[in-house]
């Protein structure tokens, strides 16, 4: 079932891909026909460039719904794929304790929190994000252990993404950073950082919260995708 999951996932991601390339070429044509209407005079001009104006509103639009997509099918595929590192951790850990596997296999997933940071992650996937929002607060809020937290917290931070409330996603992106400095989580943390910086047209402090992910994260998924946005927006 996981690894079907991650095929449709890589599938739908290479896809949204696609639709990206394709819109930004869109966009450099219609931004080339643009700088060309100074050849051209009077209304005729005026019609032009109020058409070409429309044209590439449209297209922004559009690529920026086709980013958000893809974003969210890149959480999609990290939420796989640290589940599928759970199972084969668990796998290992009963087939090392074979005494002990009834006791695990019991106790796994048996955290109430763990099954409200399930229920809330459905809820995102869903679009239901202030319902979501909530669960992953109480998740945060109650889990003293702190092994869930940072994720919890992550997800807060991604469902004001998803609502373009982009103040507060970067308050929780900044928070889990601050609180869970050296978390697994602080890469995505990073680079949404820097995208909700972007998304209000911030570009120095995206660029800076991307220099943070490049010297934290090298190497990272994270830190290709920041460079690939980056060279897009010079």
């Amino acid at each position: 079932m996981i690894d079907a999951n991650i095929r449709d996932t890589r599938s739908e991601i290479a896809v949204v891909n696609r639709k990206v390339d394709t819109t930004r070429l869109e966009v450099q044509a219609v931004n080339q026909r643009l700088s060309q209407v100074g050849l051209k005079s009077g209304d005729e001009v005026s019609r032009t460039r109020a058409d070409l104006q429309v044209s590439i509103a449209l297209l922004t639009g559009e690529m920026q719904k086709i980013q958000a997509q893809l974003e969210a099918n890149q959480v999609r595929m990290t939420e796989i794929d640290r589940h599928l590192s759970q199972i084969k951790q668990q796998y290992a850990a009963q087939k090392s304790s074979p005494k002990d596997t009834s006791k695990s296999a019991g106790s796994y997933g048996a955290n109430p929190l763990e099954s409200e940071l399930q229920t809330a992650t459905d809820d995102f996937n869903r679009g239901r994000y202030d319902l979501a929002y909530r669960g992953f607060a109480d998740v945060a809020a109650h889990d003293s252990s702190g092994t869930l937290a940072p994720q919890a917290l992550f997800k807060m931070g991604e469902c004001r993404f998803a609502q373009s409330n982009w103040d507060e996603a970067r308050t929780l992106y900044g928070k889990l950073l601050h609180d869970y400095p050296k978390d697994s989580q602080r890469c995505a943390s990073l680079f949404k950082l820097g995208l909700a910086h972007e998304r209000q047209s911030g570009l120095a402090e995206r660029d800076e919260a991307w220099a943070r992910l490049q010297k934290s994260c090298p190497g990272s998924n994270e830190a290709q995708r920041a460079k690939e946005q980056q060279a897009a927006t010079k």
